[in-house]
């Protein structure tokens, strides 16, 4: 076991790095491993000792399918990471507790793959119910693991505990985004439009609890110039996620025709950037472009007659 854990840690390295092709073989020995594993297991008996063996090892197991689902994804293999990452679902699911993290990480990712496939739906409903985990819906967490565990205490203490944590409304947030996308090209846009707003306004919660408007009080300018500093690098990767979903709110309202309320929510967006990046950023340089093609947009319909 601790030669496994010991393998893993070297594929997780190997990841890290961008080496995928050596993080693809040992995250594929570890699984290989667990087949030899579990047929030694059963000729051992069935004492708690072996058991306890088997769930490490099958641990060991769904994390590896995992990764190897991670490289295969970000080596556009999306057939054989949909694969990988289902198999990693079912065992994560069969050794974790109901309710756990890493489920609902593994289920995300299965969106992800879904949606670079096409198959929006799936990816909508994979996306859901990571979210529902996030969100501890008793009810979605039951049906997702199918029995009542013994580890439903602790799951429900886990959600809870989560919950509380501002990391956990952010990945909330960025579950809603991806639903919000997934939806949206599903053509359902009403449903769009709600979660994306939904995943806006958490990420405000954290926003506002996050970075309260204190600096004013600072008598030492010096001071008060270094707290600011200091807020827009922390601020910056809030910043991005939330212009994400202003922006995808945005094209929402292009494709309902609802153009001026696009341009309103570009503008939004603006705002935000231009206070963390500078005007010649990409992401201030595309927004500029997305305001531009609205505003094209409305005078085209302005200047349309009969």
């Amino acid at each position: 076991m601790d030669h496994l854990k010991s393998v893993h840690f070297m594929g997780i390295q190997y990841l890290e790095k961008g080496d995928f092709d050596n993080a693809l073989i040992i995250f594929q020995k570890i699984v290989r491993s667990h087949h030899s594993n579990v047929h030694n297991t059963c000729s051992s008996g069935n004492d708690d000792s072996a058991e306890k063996r088997r769930k490490r090892s099958q641990y060991l197991v769904g994390s590896a399918l995992h990764n190897l689902g991670v490289v295969n994804m970000w080596a556009g293999n999306f057939r054989d990471a949909l694969a990988c990452f289902r198999d990693a679902f079912y065992v994560r699911r069969e050794v974790l507790p109901r309710g756990h993290f890493s489920v609902a990480v593994t289920l995300s990712c299965l969106g992800t793959v879904s949606f670079a496939l096409g198959k929006f739906n799936v990816s909508c409903v994979m996306f859901t119910q990571a979210f529902k985990i996030l969100n501890g819906d008793e009810v979605a967490i039951s049906k997702l693991w199918r029995k009542k565990s013994k580890a439903s205490t602790e799951s429900s203490e886990l959600a809870a505990n989560i919950e509380c944590t501002d990391e956990n409304v952010l990945g909330k947030a960025k579950l809603l985004n991806n639903i919000g996308c997934a939806q949206y090209k599903a053509g359902k846009l009403k449903d769009a439009h709600d979660s994306l707003s939904k995943s806006f306004h958490l990420q405000q919660e954290v926003w506002l609890k996050s970075y309260p408007s204190h600096t004013e009080s600072c008598v030492n300018n010096q001071k008060r110039t270094a707290i600011i500093h200091l807020q827009k690098k922390s601020r910056a990767p809030l910043v991005f996620d939330k212009c994400l979903a202003l922006c995808n709110v945005g094209r929402v309202y292009i494709s309902r025709d609802e153009k001026e309320k696009a341009k309103e929510m570009y503008e939004k967006a603006m705002e935000l950037q231009s206070d963390v990046f500078s005007p010649k950023h990409i992401l201030v340089q595309e927004m500029i472009s997305n305001i531009k093609h609205t505003d094209d947009l409305l005078l085209k319909h302005s200047t349309i007659s009969i």
